[in-house]
């Protein structure tokens, strides 16, 4: 005996009018299984029509933890192509922390996994407005950790490839 399975992967994106900045990307499979939105560094692509390996890994993971539906959200919404590189001057605005905040009330969760930026401190002023805002909603803060290290880790790191540990967020 077969069984047959279908499932409708939905897009959306929000995006400034020159489509320079990504506000929010959302996946959707199953509207009736838990919300989580997702805070990494930047994007690099669109994410509509075109994703990177970044938000591929990050919704099979949360596809097997019962997500049904993903926010991506950034520090920093400038799309910068792989291998760009730049400052962080104009790479947010204040359209960035509004998209921002309204996924993560529509959430069940937050997850920040923007790599080891934390110990950087160019990005400390951004990092601790984003945490202090996401803390406001009261949503529940998670992490994604490198278990050897207890900090952030990135979905692209080796040892998050080989599975995630997620943890409450400091």
């Amino acid at each position: 005996m077969f069984t047959n399975e279908t499932s409708v992967f939905q897009s959306e994106g929000i995006f400034n009018k020159d489509k320079t900045h990504r506000y929010l990307l959302t996946k959707q499979w199953n509207k009736d299984k838990k919300t989580i939105t997702v805070v990494t560094k930047h994007p690099n692509y669109d994410g509509v029509y075109i994703n990177d390996l970044t938000t591929h890994l990050i919704c099979n993971e949360l596809a097997k933890m019962d997500y049904g539906t993903i926010h991506f959200v950034n520090l920093f919404s400038k799309i910068r192509t792989v291998g760009t590189t730049g400052t962080m001057k104009n790479d947010f605005d204040k359209h960035t922390d509004i998209h921002m905040i309204k996924a993560i009330k529509a959430s069940d969760d937050v997850l920040i996994a923007w790599g080891s930026i934390e110990s950087y401190p160019a990005y400390q002023k951004r990092i601790n407005s984003v945490v202090k805002q996401i803390k406001e909603t009261k949503k529940p803060l998670l992490a994604l950790i490198n278990p050897l290290t207890d900090k952030i880790t990135h979905p692209l790191s080796p040892i998050a490839r080989s599975g995630w540990t997620i943890k409450k967020y400091k």
